[in-house]
């Protein structure tokens, strides 16, 4: 495809998820305060902060300016928009692992190699800007703007895109599967209890939060593979892929953060305690001395 159609349909894109970005965090802002501001540094807070944040960074940092920079300019520019991306797309893969991790009972020995298939393409993408030869071309008369070309052949820039889809396809479906072995067998009596008690439950919010969050990216992920097969557009689903990831996956934390807080409320109260992933039961719930903090 000419070169023109396809940076109109990117700038479209992008126009497209800083609007749904921006959207998003006007609408949460107020419980970002109030559930992630005041409390002590964790995992799930470094990842919230850097998914939230690092979205805007790579808008800006992309809409710099391109036209008459000097070559060392180009490259900054360049080492900028690789930082901010690379950080994008360590946030799924952060993610994931860390609710393996939670819900195999911390078990290091299932959770690294999970992490290690969710990183791959932070290093394909390392590797891809490595592999780069960053130069000063024509515009249109004597105007220049900095131009990006890969070291790699096409064919070599197909498999590795391939590869990295289906790696990250993979790591989404574990922990797919992960999350719904380890609840399922407990969904009927939290569902009745929910019910019962009006309660909010941290297994639901995982099930329905999390399970379509990875869903999505799953779906994301198998389109990029399609389009990268086909070779039509094959460059800009990357401009929505891991933006609106990251856009679900802080959702998602912050929903778990505001059932974790309405759950701390409920300890206060006469009746049932806390209901996790980690129980079947309200009684398996009382009895153990596992918080819900464990996974966030």
């Amino acid at each position: 495809m000419s070169n023109a159609p396809y940076v109109q349909v990117d700038n479209y894109l992008a126009i497209s998820m800083l609007s749904l970005a921006t959207y998003d965090f006007l609408l949460s802002f107020p419980s970002e305060v109030r559930l992630a501001w005041k409390r002590s540094i964790t995992p799930a807070r470094v990842i919230y902060f850097v998914g939230r944040y690092s979205i805007f960074i790579w808008f800006v940092v992309g809409w710099l300016p391109t036209l008459n920079l000097s070559l060392p300019s180009c490259r900054a520019r360049r080492v900028l928009t690789d930082i901010s991306y690379t950080l994008l797309t360590i946030v799924p893969a952060a993610f994931g692992a860390l609710r393996v991790f939670a819900l195999t009972g911390r078990s290091w020995w299932v959770t690294l190699p999970v992490a290690c298939l969710g990183l791959v393409p932070t290093f394909m993408n390392i590797m891809n800007y490595i592999e780069v030869n960053i130069s000063k071309q024509p515009w249109g008369g004597a105007v220049m703007y900095c131009y990006t070309r890969s070291l790699l052949s096409a064919r070599v820039n197909i498999i590795c895109a391939v590869a990295t889809r289906a790696s990250a396809v993979t790591f989404d479906l574990i922990v797919v599967a992960i999350l719904w072995r380890r609840c399922q067998g407990s969904i009927q009596d939290i569902v009745h209890d929910h019910r019962e008690y009006r309660f909010p439950s941290i297994t639901l919010t995982l099930l329905g939060d999390g399970v379509i969050c990875f869903f999505v990216i799953l779906t994301l992920n198998a389109l990029d593979i399609v389009l990268w097969l086909t070779i039509e557009f094959e460059q800009l689903l990357n401009t929505i892929l891991f933006p609106f990831s990251c856009i679900l996956i802080t959702r998602c934390v912050l929903h778990i953060w505001e059932t974790e807080c309405a759950l701390e409320w409920s300890h206060t109260q006469d009746g049932p305690t806390i209901i996790f992933a980690h129980f079947g039961t309200l009684e398996e719930a009382r009895d153990s001395p596992v918080q819900s903090a464990s996974t966030v």
